[in-house]
C-alpha cells in the first residue's frame, strides 16, 4: 500500500488494526519515514482544522502537496529499481568474468605424464582443452609418453606428442587435429 495513503487512512480514523500495525512498522524502518509521517500528520491536522473553518483553498493545496509527495515516492522507487537492476547486471558480469577466469585457469594448469600410454595422454588433452585429436589406426598402439606441459596451447601439446611418437600431425580445423604415421613401433 502507498505509505501516504496509509498515513491518511490512519489519521482519518478509518484504518483497520492491520493498517495501523503496517504504518507503525513502516515508520520504524527509517528516520526518513518518521519525518515523512510527522510532516503529513501536521498537514492533516492543519487541513482538518481549516476544513472545519470551511477553507476550501487550503484543502486543495493540501491535495496538491499530497500529489507532490506521491510523485516523489514514485521517483524514489524508480531510482531503487534502476540501482538494483544495475547491481544485478554488474553481479552477472562479475560472475561471467569469474567463469571465464576459471575456464582459462584450467588451460593454464600443469599436465604431467609419466610413462603413460599415448592413448590416455590424448584423452586427457582432448578433455582438458576441449579439442578433438584423430589418430590413424594402430599408430599409437605401443607408444608411451613422459613429459609435462604448463601453460601450453593445445596446438603445442599435440605437436610435441606427435613428434615424440614419430607421427606427423596437421590442424584439420578449429580445435581439431589429425596424427598420421607408423608411430613408435618397437
Amino acid at each position: 500500500m502507498d505509505p501516504t495513503k496509509l498515513i491518511y487512512t490512519v489519521l482519518s480514523g478509518k484504518a483497520t488494526k492491520e493498517e495501523i500495525f503496517a504504518l507503525d512498522i513502516w515508520i520504524s524502518l527509517s528516520e526518513e519515514n518518521r519525518n515523512e509521517f510527522n510532516d503529513i500528520k501536521l498537514l492533516h491536522e492543519a487541513s482538518v482544522k481549516d476544513v472545519e473553518d470551511n477553507n476550501d483553498q487550503f484543502y486543495d493545496g493540501l491535495l496538491k502537496i499530497k500529489q507532490l509527495i506521491h510523485n516523489k515516492s514514485k521517483r524514489r522507487r524508480k531510482r531503487k529499481i534502476v540501482l538494483l537492476s544495475t547491481m544485478a547486471i554488474l553481479l552477472l558480469f562479475i560472475f561471467f568474468l569469474f567463469l571465464q577466469y576459471k575456464t582459462g585457469e584450467k588451460k593454464q594448469r600443469l599436465l604431467k605424464f609419466d610413462n603413460a600410454s599415448l592413448e590416455s595422454v590424448i584423452d586427457v588433452v582432448e578433455k582438458e582443452y576441449q579439442v578433438q585429436v584423430e589418430v590413424a589406426p594402430n599408430a599409437i598402439q605401443s607408444c608411451r609418453f613422459t613429459g609435462s606441459f604448463y601453460k601450453a596451447s593445445a596446438n603445442d601439446i599435440v605437436m610435441v606428442i606427435a613428434l615424440s611418437a614419430n607421427l606427423k600431425y596437421e590442424v584439420v580445423g578449429d580445435g581439431k587435429f589429425r596424427m598420421m604415421g607408423d608411430g613408435c613401433s618397437r
